[in-house]
């Protein structure tokens, strides 16, 4: 009986006391894993009953011979039922008990480690010298003639591992059956490989109308060939041919064994083909060279095969020939495909009103369905697809939302196109809108989760001269077309104006004020009312102009050049102020006749009222015009206008 993967014989147990409908007997494999692979030639079973006290010894036959002919030996007759991949073969008596291994003889050229090597790709090994001596090995001297050269070493046998010093030297078998050492690098033409007999290989690939499974056995002059049901490969004198016995085409390799990953020629498709012979089990991964290890070590980004043939072909990605990367998975087709998606932000630079722009360090996730492309080999960990195999959604970013300039996505670095009539207050709203450039048609954009909104933050979120309130995404339609969608990425931003309080509107207030305070200067003083106020006037208006350089250019007026304008015209209007007042102080008029008191003073004149008069009427308009501006700024700044 061969069992490969999950599969089982079962008997009922006709033991003493056993019910057929619940007791059975069962051989190999009870589920997927672990699966068993092997032949079972031969079991004993032995039963006691279950109060009879101790249990019996078990029976331990001395070797397989006196095993075979027992009583105890059980077949596997018709009463037994087959359950899942299992063959079943028939074996004559005097082959249960034959030996445990196969002798493979292997004829090469080379020196010690190619044959070593060989021998472990059939999964077996070179003989001792200690099996030479007990006669395990028995070569006879005809063969030992034939391989042997012209120092008389026939065959290499297996010892210590040979080191890499090309002196070193290796356990050889002499054409007179003797054991000597001889140097590990000389070349001898043939050694013996001990295979654990029945040993059953599998080929992975395109066969079609060949066997998958093959045993290995040995034809009379003790070469390698591989039996199938209705199968062999055999070597000729062009290296290893498959054929069958049903029809005429074959497939052939070259090279000094068929195991392992080779490209075959087929005759029926008349070209080269990639199959993998091994002897690997089901849960182990079979190298280029047949040496077989864990399934898990596969593509573990850790080289664990000799030959690294199981890191060199790790893509998960499948491909028909007839792909075409350059067409979406949706086009010709009626429906609407989704792209599904999520935004994530991880950094935001300093953002400069001046510069009026905002970089962004984002990813947008997207999942769509590509029916084309077949994904194997998956793993629980992150596996990286080289995109440039496979259609993937390039995106193309708009400043602003839906209309605005257009820019290549891999590195956006464009003006964010936000209002700033309020500057430098208010809230300011910048917003970045995301298409893909190739089958926006097709496929529409969907959210993973319709409920989210805000998309998650964990930076700093003071950017120098504002503060972000929050991000949003949301994906909209066009107007025009609802079948065009776009990914709308919002940043909620309010200004810092801290920096404007203390560097632009103190300064620019405290130069009013000095103005103002020229009104109170006596009305006899005029050059000092007048100096102190037009340089008053010319401060304030080098302060507009520095902070008109210093802040970003824009066709309309921002809050900050109203506040400048309105200061300096009030500034001006107390320039003014002054002047007339003086204009009245110095008119000519009679003289009014008052009582003086004994300090003494000038007569008071019609011009002398009308200027005191008017100078203190510039007092209270001009004061009252001042706190109406910053009335008006406050309400503005705060949008409560």
């Amino acid at each position: 009986m061969r069992g490969k993967d999950s599969g089982l014989v079962k008997a009922p147990w006709e033991a003493e006391n056993a019910t057929a409908d619940k007791d059975a007997l069962c051989l190999g494999s009870f589920g997927e894993s672990p699966a068993f692979g092997g032949a079972i030639l031969a079991f004993s079973v032995q039963s006691w009953e279950a109060d009879a006290g101790e249990k019996p010894m078990p029976f331990r036959a001395a070797d397989c011979t006196a095993l075979s002919p027992s009583d105890v030996l059980v077949t596997l007759d018709s009463a037994w039922t087959e359950s899942g991949s299992v063959r079943t073969f028939d074996v004559e008596p005097e082959q249960i008990c034959s030996e445990a291994y196969t002798k493979v003889l292997v004829r090469l050229f080379a020196g010690h480690l190619p044959h070593a090597e060989t021998c472990r790709r059939l999964d077996g090994r070179l003989p001792t010298e200690s099996e030479v001596e007990s006669s395990v090995l028995n070569v006879s001297s005809d063969l030992a003639l034939n391989c042997s050269n012209a120092k008389n070493v026939s065959l290499w046998l297996a010892g210590p591992k040979p080191s890499h010093d090309v002196t070193a030297t290796c356990t050889a078998l002499l054409a007179n059956g003797s054991v000597a050492s001889y140097p590990c690098i000389s070349e001898v033409t043939c050694s013996i490989c001990f295979v654990p007999a029945k040993k059953r290989f599998t080929v992975y690939g395109p066969l079609e109308i060949f066997d998958h499974h093959y045993t290995l056995t040995v034809d009379a002059e003790g070469a390698a060939q591989f039996v199938g049901d209705v199968s062999t490969i055999q070597r000729d004198e062009d290296g290893w041919l498959l054929s069958s016995d049903l029809h005429v085409q074959t497939m052939r390799v070259a090279g000094p064994l068929p195991v392992g990953r080779h490209s075959w020629f087929s005759s029926l498709k008349n070209k080269n083909m990639t199959l993998t012979m091994t002897s690997c089990g089901p849960e182990q991964y079979s190298c280029g060279d047949n040496t077989c290890i864990e399934r898990s070590a596969f593509c573990n980004t850790i080289r664990d095969c000799r030959d690294g043939s199981d890191e060199s072909a790790c893509s998960p990605v499948r491909l028909p020939p007839e792909y075409d990367k350059s067409k979406n998975p949706r086009l010709g087709s009626s429906s609407q495909g989704h792209l599904t998606y999520s935004v994530h932000l991880y950094a935001l630079s300093d953002i400069k009103t001046v510069e009026g722009k905002v970089t962004l360090d984002m990813n947008i996730y997207v999942a769509y369905k590509d029916e084309r492309v077949t994904y194997w080999n998956l793993r629980d960990f992150e596996q990286k697809i080289d995109c440039e195999e496979i259609w993937h959604p390039e995106f193309t970013a708009i400043a602003g939302r839906i209309v605005g300039l257009a820019y290549p996505m891999k590195v956006y670095d464009r003006l964010c196109g936000v209002e700033l009539q309020l500057y430098p207050f208010g809230r300011l709203i910048c917003n970045i809108s995301y298409y893909i450039f190739d089958g926006q048609v097709n496929l529409a954009f969907e959210k993973i989760s319709k409920d989210e909104v805000h998309v998650r933050y964990r930076g700093s979120k003071d950017l120098l001269e504002y503060h972000l309130a929050n991000v949003t995404f949301e994906t909209i339609h066009d107007e025009d077309d609802e079948r065009y969608t776009y990914i709308l990425l919002t940043l909620h931003l309010s200004s810092l104006y801290e920096y404007h309080m203390l560097n632009s509107f103190a300064p620019s207030t405290l130069m009013f004020l000095v103005t103002v305070s020229t009104l109170f200067f006596p009305l006899k003083d005029f050059n000092e009312r007048i100096v102190v106020s037009l340089t008053s006037l010319l401060v304030l208006a080098t302060l507009f102009a520095q902070a008109s350089s210093a802040s970003v250019k824009t066709p309309y007026f921002k809050l900050l050049d109203i506040w400048y304008s309105a200061l300096i015209a009030l500034c001006f209007m107390c320039v003014i102020a002054n002047a007339v007042t003086h204009r009245l102080l110095q008119k000519e008029g009679p003289a009014i006749n008052v009582v003086k008191p004994l300090t003494g003073e000038s007569d008071v004149t019609p011009s002398n009222v009308w200027a005191r008069a008017f100078n203190w009427f510039s007092i209270v308009v001009l004061s009252l015009l001042f706190i109406a501006l910053v009335a008006v700024v406050v309400m503005v700044a705060t949008e409560m206008l």
